[in-house]
């Protein structure tokens, strides 16, 4: 719903006055950043940034800005001059295009809304990657020939000497491969990235990272040398195994460029003259595999100058072609993000040792523990225990998921695996010798994720709800590392776009993602089929799954939306608009009068089916999907100025309500299926004709009674439910299928232990033990889309579509049930945003944050205006009534509190 501006009352104006008063000059803006999430970014992707900033506490809002981007020397390159507007993100840079390895700083200067102007702000650096395939004088390499590769690749070698004979002033690594990377320079690793450089569609693109090494160089001898791992490029991957890959081994890619102090330089590239070993001590690393880890193949100093390498083989090499195109990684790559104490250590028999994090995770364990000569210590890890406390391992599948190390000596050791990562809470440790006793310290769990900040907080009265969000936080960042999978720990791991989908508007409430999801919608693009199908995995050309599937290809519709509204970002719709339009462009070819029956997942996994894809059936499902991207496309058309591409797209949408209420919608609301999923989307997709509105809304709720008030929907349908349910005046079944402690329902898997999101609502239960172990993974993030409306309803933090980004937003909290208080704040590109609510006895109070340079709609429960106070006094102002009869008022930036009786 939207609200017509209002005139702040005396009051609030006052306070605003307080807070800006004065002649003084503003405080300057901060936090400056370039693209997505970018601060003085190093090795930066875009030529021609967007520009964005933060202004201070107590400014309202800005009424002008002025950049300045100057080059290294100094020198002016771009000067905006004052513009008169309030925006501050998403500024286009205005200069010549940003060239390879340029370097930049920009500064900007703002006028708040009574004309004053700040200081200029603290300056914000940007330095170039290498953006063409002709920047780069290195060559993939990568070990010759040897012997025959089983189940995983080993842990291949390279290494060059090289010699530094003047101050060094400047130096540069520019890094990819064709599977995954760690360089070292003297010895010492390069950079804290994990899985370098990435998962991306190897045939279309390869991303690099850069790296500042002048630390790392000193007078004389130096040495470089890497460590390459066969990771999603070459490894085992779903279906697709070492057999099928037709010999393909990972490759190496590296340029080190050296500035001296006498203006000279030197690049040192991957080329023929690298050397190369095969005979490390990684002697097999892969994603689904694990690693076996020889210590007695050591090479000790191996990546330090002067070392022995007469034993290695010259580095096969090969130049880039125009394809793959190298492109700068456009996002954070995975990194160490913290580490997990164990929670117990106990022997489950003598030499065998299990220790317990207390959480289900993603990541690898770092061992502390002592070793004897030639003895091999296994290392296993389990999501759960079987009743009698081993690890359970039947749900990973055909993946090994295991390590061994192998002992050089008798000795106390620190270790951990370089070339892959689990999913786990349990690790098991076997081998030791009778006698040997390990505590809760002999392991650590180093969690991996995407390096992205958190962004959001939920918390409530209800200490399930909050274990439900912690669910859905440890969910995420799991399966964020590099692309959003569906499970990180099985024989799979893929960037399903379903589950994708439906999840992406919760994710930005916990973690800054914007740059995780371009990203991932430029793999998209690349991987898009001619005739606009979207292959239901991203990506995909690494294994070979170009299929498509109603409610997984919608993914390159609904997400680019989905981004818009969160960020205000028009060019993530700029991006993908060709793309939404191809796709869109699919489904209509197929249909015959607005109707298509294109088959897919379905309704996937939902409860008590006859089937996997759920009992709704896939031409409704499909319709559906159309519809709701027609109509989003429309948005998307009108939000880019696409006037006439906007009213097309409106009357598709018109046209498939039209056909879909005639062909699936009988007299009375009855609907094929009768399923809670076929109602929510003609429901949830305005996908019903006027008259039938109020029949179909009945047959919803008269499926809820029939499921025993349960929800009887899978991937596709529950996202909707506790919406649409809110939508059609009935925010109570909302919450009390959120609240439900039975099966199916989010607390039931809490009240089975679950520290993470579930695949299925009873992947195991403590009365009938674990499901079906074909499909039974403890880390599948789908079911935690239901963070999107307890951030925005529970708590009552909303963004706004028709002023996206949070420019305006809505603070509406869904009051009373339950719950006796609910808090969530967000980190919005203008500031922190909050409201939390309490009742106790008869009063409820609001305390509501509006950052500077935005608005927000407050709506209060129903009561009357004169009994609403802020900040201890009468309201003193006539409300508006909302379309649900709540009273409402529109606030500019500041902190408020408001007191009123509770409903």
């Amino acid at each position: 719903m939207k609200f017509p501006a209002l005139r702040l009352f005396p009051l609030v104006a006052a306070l605003l006055v307080t807070q800006t008063g004065g002649a003084m000059a503003a405080p300057p803006a901060y936090d400056l950043h370039a693209d997505e999430d970018f601060r003085n970014p190093l090795g930066f992707h875009d030529a021609k940034p967007q520009l964005s900033w933060k202004l201070p506490v107590g400014t309202v809002r800005q009424s002008a800005s002025r950049i300045v981007m100057d080059d290294s020397d100094g020198t002016t390159i771009w000067d905006s001059g004052k513009v008169e507007s309030d925006r501050s993100v998403w500024i286009g840079y205005g200069g010549e295009p940003l060239k390879s390895r340029q370097s930049v700083t920009w500064k900007v200067r703002f006028w708040d809304q009574d004309g004053r102007e700040s200081d200029w702000s603290e300056p914000s650096h940007i330095e170039m990657g290498l953006l063409s395939n002709d920047d780069w004088k290195a060559q993939w390499i990568e070990a010759p020939a040897g012997g025959k590769v089983e189940s995983a690749h080993p842990g291949y070698l390279f290494r060059k000497d090289f010699t530094v004979g003047k101050k060094v002033v400047k130096a540069r690594l520019y890094a990819s491969a064709l599977g995954i990377y760690r360089y070292r320079i003297n010895g010492k690793r390069v950079g804290e990235d994990i899985l370098a450089p990435g998962w991306t569609s190897y045939g279309k693109r390869v991303e690099t990272i850069t790296y500042d090494v002048a630390p790392l160089l000193r007078d004389g001898d130096n040495a470089i040398g890497a460590l390459l791992g066969e990771g999603w490029y070459a490894g085992s991957l779903f279906q697709r195994d070492l057999k099928t890959l037709g010999g393909r081994k990972p490759k190496l890619l590296g340029q080190l460029e050296i500035e001296y102090d006498d203006g000279s330089s030197e690049t040192i590239a991957t080329d023929g003259t690298w050397k190369a070993s095969d005979r490390g001590p990684i002697v097999a690393a892969g994603y689904y595999f694990g690693e076996d880890y020889d210590a007695r193949r050591e090479m000790k100093d191996w990546s330090s100058p002067g070392f022995d390498d007469s034993a290695w083989k010259q580095a096969v090499a090969t130049k880039p072609a125009a394809e793959p195109l190298l492109q700068p990684k456009p996002m954070p790559p995975v990194r160490v993000a913290q580490e997990v104490a164990a929670k117990s250590a106990k022997e489950l028999r003598p030499g065998v040792f299990l220790f317990d994090f207390g959480q289900n995770l993603v990541g690898f364990p770092e061992l502390r523990i002592p070793v004897r000569k030639d003895a091999t210590i296994g290392i296993r890890v389990a999501e759960m225990l079987n009743k009698d406390g081993t690890p359970y391992i039947e749900n990973y599948r055909a993946a090994r998921a295991r390590a061994n190390y192998t002992a050089a000596a008798d000795e106390d050791i620190v270790w951990e695996p370089a070339l892959t990562f689990f999913g786990f809470r349990y690790l098991e440790l076997s081998g030791f010798p009778e006698g040997v006793k390990l505590s809760e310290e002999a392991a650590v769990a180093k969690v991996i994720h995407t390096d992205f900040k958190s962004t959001g907080k939920f918390s409530s009265s209800s200490a399930k709800l909050n274990q439900l969000q912690s669910n859905i936080r440890w969910g995420q960042i799991g399966n964020f590392v590099d692309v959003p999978t569906d499970c990180p720990q099985r024989d799979e791991r893929l960037g399903w776009t379903g589950d994708a989908q439906v999840f992406l508007p919760t994710s930005f409430f916990n973690y800054d993602v914007h740059s995780f999801w371009s990203r991932w919608l430029q793999t998209a693009r690349d991987d898009q089929r001619p005739d606009g199908g979207i292959p239901f995995v991203i990506p995909a050309d690494t294994i070979g799954m170009k299929g498509v599937s109603p409610g997984w290809a919608d993914a390159i519709v609904t997400a680019p939306w989905e981004v818009y509204e969160r960020t205000g970002d028009m060019r993530i719709l700029e991006d993908n608009f060709a793309a939404m339009k191809k796709w869109v462009g699919f489904y209509e070819r197929d249909a015959k009068g607005f109707i298509t029956g294109i088959k897919g997942f379905g309704d996937w996994l939902q409860p008590y089916a006859e089937n996997k894809r759920g009992d709704t059936p896939q031409e409704v499902i499909a319709t559906a999907y159309f519809g709701r991207d027609a109509r989003i496309l429309g948005w998307a058309a009108d939000a880019l100025g696409k006037k006439d591409e906007a009213e097309r797209y409106r009357k598709l949408h018109e046209s498939i309500r039209k056909a879909f209420s005639g062909k699936f919608i009988a007299e009375g609301g009855a609907m094929p299926g009768d399923t809670q999923t076929g109602y929510l989307m003609a429901l949830g997709y305005d996908l019903v004709e006027p008259a039938l509105r109020e029949s179909v809304e009945s047959r919803l709720l008269a499926s809820f009674e029939k499921a025993d008030r349960h929800l009887r929907t899978g991937f596709l349908g529950t996202p909707l439910l506790a919406a649409t349910l809110d939508k059609i005046g009935h925010p109570e079944i909302s919450q009390e299928l959120l609240f439900k402690e039975t099966y199916p329902g989010w607390f039931y898997s809490i009240n089975q232990g679950a520290t993470t999101m579930w695949e299925r609502w009873n992947s195991y239960s403590h009365k009938d033990g674990f499901g079906d172990a074909g499909m039974n993974s403890f880390n599948h993030y789908a079911y935690g889309a239901i963070g999107q409306w307890m951030y925005e309803r529970v708590a009552g933090l909303a963004p706004d579509p028709a002023r996206p980004g949070y420019k305006h937003f809505f603070i509406r909290p869904l009051v009373g049930g339950p719950l006796t208080s609910a808090a969530a704040e967000y980190e919005t590109p203008y500031g922190l945003a909050k409201c939390a609510w309490k009742m106790k006895g008869e009063s409820l109070t609001m305390d509501v944050t509006v950052p500077p340079n935005t608005s927000a709609t407050v709506v209060f429960p129903k009561v009357e205006a004169a009994r609403i106070q802020l900040d201890g006094k009468p309201l003193g102002q006539e409300l508006k009534i909302d379309g649900d009869n709540n009273p409402a008022m529109e606030v500019s930036a500041g902190n408020y509190k408001f007191e009123l009786p509770a409903p």
